[in-house]
């Protein structure tokens, strides 16, 4: 039930934006029970964002973006940057670079920790 509502959160953000997700997704539901006049439209744009993502598939799996809140936050992006194309944005280009971002802050993490240990009393 909770990767039925992950989605749900996920085609909300298409529709309208980032939210708080468990109060949106009943209202959402009792809004479009009956009728859901940009359907279609909604859920190509869903599947464009989709599509896009399969792109850096590989760069999802192996950082803290297969995380639901940092996949929520990544999906919200990638939303925005499919706006204005008629077809999906190919994100291979960045993969390498948000692989290195997301190597150095945790590096940066690991360090930070570490002098936080050493200098905190015993």
């Amino acid at each position: 039930m909770k990767d039925v509502e992950f989605i749900s959160e996920l085609y909300i953000v298409i529709v309208d934006g980032l939210q708080d997700q468990q109060k949106t997704i009943d209202k959402f539901y009792a809004d479009y029970d009956v009728v859901y006049p940009k359907k279609s439209k909604h859920l190509s744009n869903f599947n464009q964002v989709i599509e896009s993502l399969r792109t850096i598939e590989d760069v999802i799996v192996e950082t803290r973006f297969s995380k639901k809140a940092d996949f929520y936050a990544l999906f919200a992006a990638v939303k925005e940057l499919n706006l204005n194309s008629d077809h999906r944005v190919d994100l291979s280009f960045a993969a390498n670079r948000s692989v290195n971002f997301l190597h150095n802050l945790r590096n940066h993490q690991k360090h930070l920790l570490e002098l936080r240990q050493n200098t905190l009393p015993l």
